[in-house]
């Protein structure tokens, strides 16, 4: 299932929120999961639609995408921060430097930096590569679903068992790769 195994004290506001994020035992926190995994879709369809229609000139259309974007990232935030919150005095900094915190921090914390570093809300130039980078950033949220499908546990598990095998067939694709540009370079070099 999707719960945790510890179940918190409920005697306290921390202990209340762990158990709201983190086991989904009433219908209020499966609806709230079923929210942010919804806004976890919504960043990868936004992302989808913005690379076909980066260049639109049309205001309303950048607009809502920004407005979207700087929604999405204060809920993420805020999310996060309930979740440190909730993990208490003892666990707070074990969740820190858990691989969800840190996913959790990539979908977010870059988007702040960027307001921090130029004062803006709304990037002036959101086609820009940093802002691109920062949206990017923003789609490792979906391993998020980990919890549910654990499927990126299977790949993990496949990429250990046949790493020899995986790093031998990357060495010979990057030796077929140098081959193939270099007769190109030559075939090629006075068209």
């Amino acid at each position: 299932g999707t719960s945790s195994e510890f179940i918190a004290d409920e005697s306290t506001a921390e202990g209340t929120w762990y158990n709201f994020l983190e086991n989904q035992a009433t219908v209020a926190s499966k609806l709230f999961d079923h929210f942010i995994n919804g806004l976890i879709v919504i960043v990868c369809l936004s992302f989808a639609i913005d690379t076909v229609y980066q260049d639109s000139t049309n205001v309303m259309y950048r607009m809502i995408i920004d407005n979207l974007e700087l929604t999405i990232v204060s809920i993420f935030t805020m999310e996060y921060l309930a979740r440190f919150y909730a993990y208490g005095s003892r666990g707070r900094w074990q969740y820190v430097f858990s691989f969800m915190s840190i996913v959790d921090l990539a979908s977010f914390l870059p988007y702040w930096f960027q307001v921090a570093m130029t004062g803006k809300i709304v990037p002036s130039n959101a086609n820009s590569i940093g802002s691109t980078a920062v949206r990017v950033l923003r789609l490792f949220r979906i391993l998020r679903f980990e919890r549910y499908l654990h499927a990126f546990g299977y790949f993990d598990d496949v990429m250990r068992m046949n790493a020899d095998i995986l790093v031998m067939t990357g060495f010979a694709a990057l030796v077929v790769w140098v081959f193939f540009s270099a007769a190109l370079y030559i075939t090629e070099r006075n068209n």
